[in-house]
């Protein structure tokens, strides 16, 4: 019996590792993930895209425009191998805080945020098209900013001749 739990225990063990490793690898201060109003794509379609922001409690991130010059703002890429066009991409609203590194307020974003875009498909010889989701940026406390870092999340489109 104690061998099976033993066996239990060390496949438990081997399956929470591998679950961890399937996650995000990024360790950043920031999640995003990506939510279309549809799965599919065709030449000339226009599908509405919403990337979330998920912000560690304790940390804000600048905004698109931090107010400050030595800060670096935060920014959304939309790539893809694929023939693809964005627009209308909107950042949130920010919030303005005061912090103690500068004597100006921060504009920053915090908790859970959302950026909105459009995305254009032109006509595509693939079945499928995969766009890339980036976002820079800084994250800071109210002490310290850390270094620039990258989230990325991805969404496969399945894609329609016409």
């Amino acid at each position: 019996m104690a061998k099976y739990v033993f066996l239990f225990v060390v496949l438990l063990t081997a399956a929470c590792s591998l679950s961890v490793l399937a996650q995000d690898a990024d360790n950043g201060k920031v999640t995003i993930s990506v939510q279309t109003s549809s799965d599919t794509l065709a030449a000339g379609d226009k599908i509405g895209f919403a990337v979330k922001l998920n912000i560690e409690n304790g940390w804000h991130i600048n905004s698109n425009q931090p107010g400050e010059d030595f800060l670096i703002p935060t920014l959304l890429s939309v790539t893809s191998q694929a023939k693809i066009d964005t627009a209308n991409i909107v950042y949130p609203v920010s919030a303005k805080i005061k912090t103690g590194f500068s004597d100006a307020p921060l504009s920053v974003f915090l908790d859970e945020s959302v950026i909105t875009g459009v995305i254009t498909a032109a006509d595509n010889d693939s079945a499928e098209i995969t766009v890339n989701f980036e976002l820079q940026y800084q994250a800071c406390n109210n002490q310290t900013c850390s270094a620039p870092e990258t989230a990325r999340c991805k969404k496969t489109f399945a894609f329609i001749k016409k």
